[in-house]
């Protein structure tokens, strides 16, 4: 069997033609969208219908637990946060690591000829 360069190089070629086929029909052009969007399209409009509620759904409603209600530490903590009728008082933050003080790793001057 010959295994010069060409035969090589077409058989690489004519995979990556299939590939871009392969693709192709799975993304779709402008006028044809393709596999994924009409995938999408498909799962937008199942979650898009009504649910219906089935009667043997309505004894599994009567189990939910109603909500707890917020701890009180919770409240003291957002009491001590004080009110939010004055402006806050904030801080600048500090960007003094950001100094422009690189030095390059080797030399930038000419090479002398010796």
């Amino acid at each position: 069997m010959e295994t010069s360069l060409f035969t090589t190089q077409r058989k690489k070629l004519v995979m990556i033609g299939l590939f871009l086929l392969a693709v192709m029909a799975m993304v779709g052009r402008e006028e044809d969208p393709g596999m994924l969007q009409s995938l999408a399209d498909q799962s937008a409009e199942a979650t898009a219908r009504p649910v219906v509620a089935a009667p043997a759904a309505a004894p599994a409603q009567a189990q939910v637990q109603p909500r707890q209600q917020a701890s009180p530490e919770l409240d003291s903590w957002y009491s001590e946060a004080g009110s939010l009728d004055a402006p806050a008082e904030t801080t600048p933050e500090d960007q003094s690591w950001l100094v422009n003080d690189t030095e390059p790793l080797v030399s930038t001057d000419p090479i002398a000829a010796q």
